[in-house]
């Protein structure tokens, strides 16, 4: 029953206080891209204003989901960066070849890949860099 009085209530009444600001944010980088876009077309025609409204909703959509896809990519890299030093410290013999202070700097390569099985995700990356 408590499932059934979900679906008629607004989704955002149980989002976490995470989730709640991940969508004030998503839904401003939206506003800002569809905004620039309007900027840009509006000297132009009518027609034109209203093929950029259109576009630009879409495109602010697209743009804002591949700005959420890059924020999550570079806070997995500065996660793997900071475990990469973690180890490197932790192990005496690497220490002591090295020298201190032990630091990492940014990658030269970089891979990704993400897999969802059964559920599960998993997230695999790769890097080179100095140290």
């Amino acid at each position: 029953a408590a499932d059934k009085v979900k679906s008629f209530l607004p989704a955002k009444m149980f989002q976490s206080e995470e989730e709640q600001q991940a969508a004030i944010q998503k839904k401003r980088r939206q506003e800002e891209i569809s905004g620039s876009i309007d900027q840009v077309f509006k000297d132009a025609p009518l027609g034109m204003r209203l093929m950029g409204k259109m576009a630009g909703k879409v495109f602010s959509s697209v743009a804002s989901g591949l700005a959420e896809t890059m924020e999550e990519s570079a806070r997995q890299m500065e996660d793997l960066l900071m475990d990469a030093r973690s180890y490197i410290v932790a192990d005496g013999m690497a220490s002591e070849l090295l020298g201190e202070p032990i630091e990492v700097g940014p990658p030269f390569s970089q891979s990704s890949s993400t897999s969802i099985i059964n559920g599960q995700k998993s997230v695999n990356i790769q890097a080179s860099f100095e140290v």
